[in-house]
């Protein structure tokens, strides 16, 4: 069974709140399968950290057979989203209907989560890879670096700046 949350993002997706943002959507898709809405209303911008963390939490949703989906984006922020290609990995709606509405589709869905533990997607670029071995690897597309435990979960390095 799916649970669902909504979650209301507001002020500017930078390195502090996108951080926060990942790490707690992070922790909820390792409890359960989610349709997480995230409704971009009070959103004033995103930086390329923010798109980061976009990014690293969308590849978070799929490695858990969630489903994550935007609405009410700025017309600015849709420009951006169009740009840093975050359409394909999280959809945008104009409305919370009519993101609600494409998120159910997935409730009766068969779990999408992937079982093998040799096939994981790239926490960075979300490409599906084999792996051949549990421990340190990096993904050929986009060169991130990340661990594989035995049990198949994935840990991404963080940059500090």
């Amino acid at each position: 069974m799916l649970k669902s949350t909504i979650i209301n993002l507001q002020g500017i997706l930078s390195a502090d709140l996108g951080s926060e943002f990942y790490l707690e959507t992070k922790k909820l898709f390792s409890e359960d399968r989610y349709l997480v809405l995230l409704d971009a209303q009070e959103l004033k911008s995103i930086d390329e950290i923010g798109i980061g963390f976009l990014e690293k939490t969308a590849s978070a949703a799929k490695n858990s057979g969630s489903q994550i989906a935007i609405c009410n984006l700025a017309p600015s922020l849709i420009k951006i989203w169009n740009e840093s290609n975050l359409e394909s990995l999280i959809p945008s709606f104009q409305t919370r209907s009519d993101a609600i509405q494409h998120l159910e589709q997935f409730i009766h869905a068969p779990s999408q989560k992937n079982t093998d533990p040799s096939l994981v997607y790239c926490p960075a670029c979300s490409v599906l890879l084999r792996i051949k071995n549990f421990g340190n690897n990096s993904c050929p597309a986009c060169g991130n670096k990340f661990y594989i435990q035995q049990n198949g979960h994935l840990t991404s390095y963080e940059k500090l700046a």
